[in-house]
């Protein structure tokens, strides 16, 4: 008799003791079970300039987790879809965690020019070149997807004396079957339209020398591309 209550008190205390390792088990689980989030506020900047990075130093989630508890997280690229800040107008981000999304309006506007309207992610680059009477620069397009580009118009710009108005000291090497004309309009400015008839390819359009030139800064502004039927703007370049 003593022995059947000694294992009745075993098995008892056996079955309290497993189920509060369950119970435990369980509370930990509800405590990794996410149930909503929101993005903390301001975290997040609801607006952006063109090709403008998202800075994952400040952005956060407060998470609620199955066990009531409250937590934020920190959110980072593996977590962020449908970010981009190539072109302007409204857009919706998504931030993941926990099988949880949460989406987010923001807008990207061109802070230099912000009526103006950046539509395609086409850019134009502007990279030293060796060039031993002065300085070069060399003119890259990057079309993308965004491809069909037949013409280019931009202002160069720069920092010191870049030519004068007869423009003998300025030299714009192109590819065959692609023209450059070039206007001045001051010591320090030149605008300058690079055209191809049957369309550019990805990479070097024109390479811009300034003879006599020893150090400049060169930048580009007001640049367009066009395919023939419209007119597209693109963001300035820093100066090089």
């Amino acid at each position: 008799m003593n022995m059947k209550k000694t294992v009745l008190f075993i098995t008892a205390a056996a079955i309290i003791i497993i189920s509060c390792f369950g119970l435990g088990a369980c509370k930990k689980r509800d405590a990794e079970i996410a149930v909503s989030a929101v993005i903390v506020d301001g975290s997040v900047k609801d607006t952006f300039d063109v090709d403008e990075s998202f800075c994952y130093d400040t952005a956060k989630l407060s998470v609620t987790f199955k066990d009531g508890s409250v937590k934020e997280i920190p959110v980072d690229s593996s977590m962020l879809t449908e970010f981009d800040t190539s072109t302007t107008g409204l857009k919706t981000l998504t931030v993941a965690y926990g099988g949880i999304t949460v989406n987010a309006e923001y807008e990207v506007v061109y802070l230099n020019y912000p009526s103006r309207e950046i539509v395609t992610k086409a850019r134009l680059k502007v990279n030293q070149s060796a060039y031993p009477t002065g300085i070069g620069r060399e003119i890259v397009l990057s079309q993308g997807k965004d491809c069909g580009f037949r013409a280019v118009y931009f202002t160069v710009k720069g920092s010191g004396y870049l030519c004068d108005k007869s423009l003998n000291t300025l030299d714009i090497s192109t590819d065959f079957n692609v023209t450059a004309t070039s206007y001045f309009v001051d010591a320090k400015t030149i605008k300058i339209i690079i055209a191809s008839k049957n369309g550019f390819a990805d990479g070097t359009v024109a390479v811009i020398n300034f003879a006599g030139v020893t150090n400049a800064e060169v930048s580009l502004t007001e640049i367009v591309v066009s395919d023939g039927t419209k007119d597209y703007y693109l963001p300035d370049t820093k100066g090089v």
